[in-house]
């Protein structure tokens, strides 16, 4: 009782109620109920069915208070306030048996007297649905312990009665204090349930945006890199140089390894960019086991979506695996007058990276090269900067078929500018763009000449359908561009990109 006076401003009524062994909301009750039944007339109100209960308790209340001294306005605000206390727990009660749907929580008690029926720390057993609420009570009230809210005064007079009573009036009061006590007890469960519940979605809700802060936060760190570390830049610096234009190259390579993912890349003429490669693939292997982790965890997720693809990484031998073990091989003939690749190997051992690189110092142009070089290794990437623009076709076609046919991708620097490898670049745009273009009679229709075989076939019919992308460096003479060929399939079919959700 103390806490709704003190709700309510009527501090001082705590005392008259202790003098009439009023201490708690259950004891006002069945004060209120008892004095209720022994009067000859009882003001009650009828609204509804599901309201009736309620109004008569709270009829009840206010009676007893005002027959104590109490103003009649202070004793309606009390008795409004538990009538208040009892909707908000019949209310809560409805809600949670909605969420159950069973057949039990479905039945209804019009008054706080059906809240404890499902009370989940109430006495196990003590209500079931679909029984006599009298005869239940007349059970209970045997054993004081199921009401553990009741005054001492109120227990004494369970367990025993009043003395000059008859044995049908001591019933009657029985039953009256042990309904007070049940609503007591009952709003007292349901308000600690409801707090307990409040608490829970609080710490749930808590430990859900923690999650999701945790999960936001390791993938942003995990994407981010070494790039721009400062002992990365440091131990790269040494390799650059001017005559071979790699400067916006290095990070538009690193970007790109760490966008795709590919696991397996070889590079022909090593150097500076060999490092942004290296670079690369030593991160992505650290933002995949990041994310194994948050999977885990169970955490990998963005709200309630799967932020990660499960076909990436349950395979066994996947892509997560070969993405973690990422290497880079190097092919170079330390010849070239400006050639840094002589000093990739010992760069790479000071940055750590050296078990991702194969360095094999070779000639690039050896035909039997293609055929022997990792011969068991599929290249998802191959990035192609050999300074001899004039045999960029044959080098292209000589490796296409180590190219993985599902996506892999064919860089190829220096070709828009440089007039010897800029007609292949327009060959090669013409024969995607024919892979397109389609007479009414099935047969291709051609933009351009271009060199042509026996019987009308283009050169690039052998490598099979692909895309082609390039970028041009507009401030630059030379050394200012580069070509990205995309195999879209091979003999087993076209390759087209999985379709994984159906919004963005």
């Amino acid at each position: 009782m103390a806490s709704v006076l003190a709700k309510l401003g009527y501090g001082w009524y705590e005392q008259m109620l202790s003098e009439v062994g009023v201490s708690t909301v259950g004891d006002l009750m069945a004060s209120a109920t008892a004095a209720a039944t022994t009067t000859t007339t009882t003001t009650t109100t009828t609204t509804n069915d599901d309201d009736d209960g309620a109004r008569r308790d709270r009829d009840r209340v206010a009676a007893f208070l005002t027959a104590n001294a109490f103003s009649a306005a202070h004793a309606d605000a009390i008795a409004e306030e538990i009538l208040e206390i009892a909707r908000a727990t019949e209310k809560d009660k409805r809600r949670q048996l909605s969420k159950s749907g069973s057949a039990d929580g479905m039945f209804m008690m019009d008054t706080l007297d059906g809240a404890a029926e499902n009370a989940p720390d109430f006495a196990a057993g003590a209500f079931e649905a679909n029984n006599s609420r009298l005869s239940l009570l007349r059970e209970e009230v045997k054993d004081a312990k199921t009401f553990p809210s009741i005054s001492p005064e109120r227990r004494a007079e369970l367990e025993g009665g009043a003395g000059d009573d008859d044995d049908d009036e001591k019933e009657r009061r029985r039953v009256a204090a042990a309904e007070a006590g049940l609503r007591e007890a009952a709003t007292a469960t349901a308000t600690a349930t409801t707090a307990d519940a409040g608490a829970t979605t609080a710490a749930t809700a808590t430990t859900a945006a923690t999650t999701a802060a945790t999960t936001q936060e390791t993938i942003r760190s995990a994407s981010v890199g070494g790039l721009y570390d400062r002992a990365f830049l440091d131990a790269i610096a040494p390799l650059y140089d001017l005559h071979m234009g790699a400067e916006n190259l290095g990070p538009l390579l690193y970007a790109w390894v760490r966008f795709a993912k590919p696991a397996n890349v070889l590079e022909i003429g090593a150097g500076y960019t060999s490092m942004f490669l290296l670079r690369a693939l030593e991160d992505n292997a650290a933002e995949i086991e990041a994310y194994r982790a948050l999977r885990a965890e169970g955490a990998c997720r963005c709200g309630d979506a799967p932020w990660s693809v499960d076909a990436f990484f349950t395979n066994k031998n996947g892509p997560d695996e070969n993405v973690i073990r990422g290497t880079l091989h190097c092919v170079d003939n330390m010849a070239h007058a400006h050639t840094t690749a002589n000093a990739v190997a010992a760069a790479a051992e000071r940055l750590g990276l050296s078990d991702r690189l194969r360095l094999h110092e070779a000639d690039a142009h050896d035909p039997d090269l293609p055929s022997l070089l990792a011969p068991k290794v599929e290249f998802d990437m191959l990035w192609i900067d050999l300074g001899a623009a004039h045999k960029t076709e044959r080098f292209v076609r000589d490796w296409w078929p180590r190219v993985r046919s599902d996506g892999g991708i064919v860089v190829v620097h220096s070709s828009l500018t440089n007039a010897m490898s800029r007609g292949w670049v327009e060959r090669a745009r013409d024969h995607c763009h024919s892979q397109r273009v389609r007479a009414a009679d099935g047969s291709v229709e051609r933009r351009s000449a271009g060199p042509e075989r026996e019987g009308g076939a283009s050169e690039f019919d052998e490598l099979g359908e692909f895309e082609t992308l390039s970028l041009l460096e507009p401030h630059k003479m030379f050394q200012n561009a580069v070509t990205v060929l995309q195999k879209r399939g091979g003999r087993f079919g076209r390759y087209d990109e999985p379709v994984l959700t159906k919004f963005p």
